[in-house]
This record gives structure tokens, sequence and C-alpha cells, in this order.
């Protein structure tokens, strides 16, 4: 399947700041392109993987605090104060979509909109971007496969645009293979 990420992460990382926290403490990363010193995660969730900055917002690959089942999930916090807005009405329309329409849209695991810097959980897509798959020539080998993916990209958009939503950044790094 391929669904929209809504998440355009760059490939510079961010690092952790300190050890791991004590419990009920939350993890501290440091940036690595902005003039911001410190990310926060939430309380309950810990980082678990890569972490990925652009130009508005860190995305984490992390894990539940409580949680032993060993899922990960994408964790993505708003960057940039002024795109505030922007962000929750975007976390906004990818959970209505996928409730009242069925778009194959990520689910929201967890969100906290009404923070400074809000930040939503959705399910850690480990196959990567749609980029990727392109970049690392995979469909060359396997052209059905490609084909298969248009076609589903194709279906995604089009249940996107029957719920009168226009996706506002369409590339292929914004489109995860899940």
């Amino acid at each position: 399947m391929l669904c929209p990420s809504f998440v355009h992460p760059s490939r510079c990382s961010i690092q952790p700041q300190t050890g791991r926290p004590a419990a009920g403490q939350s993890e501290t990363y440091s940036g690595r392109r902005t003039g911001d010193s410190v990310v926060t995660l939430p309380t309950g969730w810990r980082a678990a993987g890569p972490q990925f900055e652009s130009g508005q917002a860190w995305v984490f690959c992390v894990r539940r605090d409580a949680s032993s089942n060993g899922l990960l999930y994408g964790l993505k916090r708003l960057k940039n104060p002024h795109r505030r807005e922007r962000f929750v009405r975007e976390v906004a329309a990818m959970d209505k979509l996928r409730r009242e329409h069925g778009a194959s849209v990520p689910e929201i695991i967890d969100s906290d909109l009404g923070v400074e810097r809000p930040w939503f959980v959705m399910p850690w897509f480990s196959d990567g971007s749609l980029e990727a798959a392109v970049i690392d020539g995979r469909f060359k080998t396997e052209p059905l496969q490609g084909l298969h993916r248009l076609t589903q990209l194709g279906e995604t958009l089009s249940d996107v645009h029957a719920a009168g939503v226009a996706h506002r950044d369409l590339r292929r790094r914004s489109w995860k293979r899940c």
C-alpha cells in the first residue's frame, strides 16, 4: 500500500542530547540545522531508531514506554512555530480522511495538538519512501511491482480528492511504502 505520510524528513539527523531519562522524564535531542537547542519527546514515548529533521518538523522513530510489543511508530513534532495552524489542520485532515472516508492515510495513534509544539504519532514505515525506491532502482528489476505502486498511488489520491482534500505536497519522498 502507498499512503501519504505528511512527513517530509530530510537526511539530516538529530542526536540525543542526554543519556536515558529517568522514569517519567522526557528524552531531549539537539537539532543540527536550526537555532533550536532542544527537542523533547512527549512523555510515554522513547526513541527507537532514526531521527530526521526537515524545515518544518522533527520526525522520530519511537516506541511506547509502557509497551513491550516491539512496534515502531513515527512521531512528528512541529519545529516551526509559525506553521502551527497548518500542522494542526493537516493532522485533523489525516484523521478525518481515515475515519470518515476510509482513505489510505496513516492512522493517528496519539497526539497533542494543544501544546506549544504540537505532535502526533503514526505507524513507522520501515520500507521507506517512494522516492527511496525510485532512487535505488527497485522497480527496474520488478516493473510489475512499480506499476502496482503507481496504481495504489492513483487510488489513494482518488480517495483523498473524493473527500474534497488536495494533497499540498505531492513529491516522491512524501509517500511512504507500507
